[in-house]
């Protein structure tokens, strides 16, 4: 059995907390530091931080580190994971085209306003 067990994920910069759950014991978020505790996990339990954030950045890479520890005697003391997810960078793109006329005549001189637009990214709500 490990006892005062915690794993702590700290969000890194290019990520917003929304939101984040543990399975067992009590999460805890506290700044860009998200925590899941529990007195003591037996052998075979799992103690499970769920982090859900949105990507803030535009481009480059996340790094995100996640550590274990317990007051236990641990023969792998450093429990640490690092994932990197590196950031897609998208474009919306819309165009559009105005005549300044709906219709025309010959030797009339009729003006199209071509416009491409790179609004903000629109991502499916989850």
């Amino acid at each position: 059995m490990a006892s005062n067990v915690t794993l702590t994920d700290i969000l890194s910069a290019g990520l917003s907390l929304i939101s984040a759950s543990g399975n067992n014991g009590t999460a805890s978020i506290a700044g860009a530091s998200v925590g899941a505790t529990t007195a003591s996990l037996q052998v075979g339990a799992t103690l499970t931080l769920v982090v859900n954030a949105t990507v803030t950045a535009s481009s480059g890479n996340i790094t995100n580190t996640a550590v274990g520890t317990s007051t236990t005697p641990d023969p792998t003391p450093t429990n640490t994971v690092t994932v990197v997810t590196p950031v897609a960078t998208s474009a919306d793109l819309t165009l559009t085209k105005v005549a300044s006329s709906t219709s025309g005549t010959q030797g009339q001189t009729i003006s199209y306003t071509v416009t491409l637009v790179n609004p903000v990214p629109r991502w499916p709500a989850t």
